[in-house]
């Protein structure tokens, strides 16, 4: 019953399904050609409920209109059923159920939306309204219902030219007094990424746009530009700690020359933040184990050496603000990613030799 599912999902992408049916079947031969592989849709999961739900999108781009749509379909994993539970013009991303399967959490032109599994009577409601969208969002459930949104926002610190010199509002120029003006292929905007939260009640039909900065007036990143993303932060699974990786210095010079960033403890319930203890590398990818009891995360030992070893290292959250000589779980050549698969369990993927492996931790 799986790969019926899997194989009634992968057909609900093809446009020109039943058109290559027609053909095989009166015996003629059709060209695959760059078209074609457009026309394909682009399946990914987004979630699975407790209930048997699938939850997963497909995307289909338009090479005329130079764009892509992504819309959200449900499938039912005992029978195989499909249904599209929104097709719009705008793409809903990040979908996530809420508990007990019957309702659906999305995202969409940078807020969150409410729906209806099977309800095709019922209108999506907007649950916020954030000023310059929510980015690289993590959702969690909290026990009285309520849901906890942890994002990355863009908050401007620096003036730009314009406010530097009021007198000349239509010239065209920059200005460069610090290192770290571009970073690979970003330029600065005078802006920084922050970690932010907000808790909403799905059971409100007005949205909300009021959230905390827990990086409030601090000139740092989190995630790290120009690559970082949702990897850079975690939730605990009762939703009281927020921990994220940053590189907090004095100065662009500062950052460019050092890879040193640390892990930082955030309190919901105390608003307090703490370093954690780790190396004079990039410290990265923090991961709550699902008892919230341990910390995981990739780290490299040299501070200023932006290709070092990375390792996967282990903490005691209840100590992690000690300092003391850490060591490796394992000893591997190189750590690019790593999941949770219990409270005693980690997935992890290693560069070894030329290859890519899967490893089980225990």
């Amino acid at each position: 019953m799986k790969n019926a599912f899997l194989f009634a999902a992968a057909l609900a992408t093809l446009p020109f399904g039943a058109q290559a049916q027609s053909d095989q079947a009166s015996g003629k031969t059709e060209v695959m050609t760059p078209q074609k592989l457009w026309e394909l849709g682009r399946v990914s999961l987004d979630d699975v409920s407790e209930n048997g739900l699938v939850l997963y999108g497909v995307s289909h781009y338009d090479t005329d209109a130079n764009r892509g749509n992504r819309d959200l379909y449900v499938g039912e994993i005992a029978t195989g059923e499909l249904s599209v539970l929104r097709e719009t013009k705008a793409s809903e991303y990040g979908a996530f159920f809420l508990r007990g399967g019957e309702r659906i959490g999305y995202f969409t032109g940078g807020q969150l939306w409410l729906d209806k599994v099977n309800d095709p009577t019922y209108l999506p409601v907007p649950l916020t309204e954030v000023e310059g969208g929510i980015g690289d969002a993590k959702v969690i459930e909290l026990n009285d219902g309520r849901l906890l949104i942890t994002f990355v926002t863009r908050v401007q610190l620096d003036q730009t030219p314009a406010e530097r010199h009021p007198e000349a509002p239509k010239a065209n120029y920059a200005v460069y007094d610090d290192l770290m003006y571009r970073h690979w292929d970003s330029w600065t905007d005078y802006s920084y990424n922050h970690i932010a939260y907000m808790v909403v009640d799905p059971n409100k039909t007005t949205p909300t746009g009021k959230f905390t900065d827990i990086m409030a007036g601090e000139k740092a990143h989190s995630p790290l530009p120009p690559f970082g993303g949702a990897e850079s932060f975690d939730v605990s699974p009762d939703g009281r700690f927020i921990v994220y990786a940053s590189k907090k210095v004095e100065s662009g010079k500062e950052f460019a020359l050092h890879t040193d960033s640390k892990l930082y403890l955030y309190d919901r319930e105390t608003g307090r933040t703490s370093t954690l203890n780790g190396l004079d590398g990039y410290d990265n990818h923090p991961s709550f184990s699902p008892d919230g009891k341990w910390l995981a995360f990739v780290a490299m030992p040299e501070d200023g050496y932006e290709s070092d070893v990375n390792q996967l290292y282990i903490v005691d959250v209840a100590s992690a603000g000690e300092k003391r000589a850490l060591q490796p779980v394992v000893s591997a050549e190189y750590i690019n990613d790593f999941k949770w698969i219990s409270s005693s369990s980690i997935i992890f993927n290693e560069s070894t030799q030329g290859t890519q492996q899967l490893r089980r931790l225990d």
